[in-house]
């Protein structure tokens, strides 16, 4: 499966949140993210909060899967981008990687429509973006979802913990 797309580079967080927004505007029923910690200065950005609030609440069918490498960061720092994770818990789900299953070496962004975003989990606001490389978007779906399955619900981050 050859993938010729072009890549986008970021090099801060504002670029990096202008991009998220346009993969959460362009995404179908499902966003799969890893990260480390939904760094602040990225998942916080009003443009990214507004994106994921349009996404899941003008689709029924819309879901964002979330691969959380350290949970316990969420509980500062994150409070705009947790309310609507509590008050949407239907629509999105936060996992953490068993540490003795595969890891992702990335931290990502893709799409169920070929969005592609991936940065290093040293350099947080450096990576590439691409809003439509389907091949690589199914490679990393496919690596996600073996982690993803084996990761264990993040139940502590749910409102009252239930």
């Amino acid at each position: 499966m050859s993938d010729s797309t072009q890549f986008d580079r970021f090099d801060e967080s504002e670029a990096a949140a202008e991009a998220i927004a346009r993969l959460i505007a362009t995404a179908g029923r499902d966003v799969a993210v890893h990260t480390r910690n939904l760094e602040p200065s990225i998942w916080e950005n009003p443009i990214v909060i507004s994106a994921l609030r349009a996404y899941l609440t003008d689709g029924a069918q819309c879901n964002i899967r979330i691969l959380i490498d350290e949970p316990s960061a969420l509980n500062t720092g994150n409070t705009r981008f947790m309310a609507i994770a509590q008050r949407l818990s239907s629509h999105v789900t936060l996992r953490t990687p068993d540490p003795e299953e595969e890891q992702l070496d990335h931290e990502v962004v893709v799409t169920d429509r070929g969005g592609v975003m991936k940065w290093d989990l040293t350099t947080r606001n450096r990576g590439e973006f691409a809003f439509e490389s389907r091949a690589r978007a199914q490679q990393i779906l496919m690596q996600f979802n073996r982690v993803w399955d084996r990761a264990r619900a993040c139940t502590e981050l749910r409102a009252l913990g239930i």
